[in-house]
């Protein structure tokens, strides 16, 4: 499913979870991707992708990493007020990120998370 409204494509794509992607810089082009299949003979059946999807595959190794740096240390607790949940997640943002340049800035390949979070405490 996609709709493209000016600037703006919305795209719903189902691979093996569904994705739901917003761009502003793709427009609504498919392209045929081989994948595979048990259905057919030759273990391969073409679908047509929509470009902002291949892209955004292409592109996410850094989220990735982010959603690991996050998964490491989260906060424990559920929240029913909602805004708890989002400075908790801003919060642990902001310690990752901290974490990414203080590595950075200092040359350190093997900076340990713990021991940093640990610091930013004391």
């Amino acid at each position: 499913m996609r709709k493209k409204d000016d600037d703006l494509v919305a795209c719903a794509w189902h691979d093996t979870k569904r994705l739901g992607l917003l761009s502003t810089i793709d427009n609504n082009l498919t392209l045929e991707k081989n994948v595979r299949s048990r259905e057919n003979d030759t273990g391969y059946r073409t679908v047509e992708k929509p470009v902002i999807a291949e892209q955004y595959n292409h592109f996410m190794g850094s989220v990735d990493t982010l959603d690991q740096l996050l998964g490491t240390y989260q906060y424990p607790h559920k929240s029913q007020k909602r805004y708890h949940t989002i400075y908790h997640r801003v919060r642990e943002v902001a310690l990752v990120n901290g974490f990414i340049v203080y590595g950075k800035a200092n040359g350190i390949n093997k900076l340990d998370p713990k021991q940093f979070r640990q610091a930013v405490i004391d």
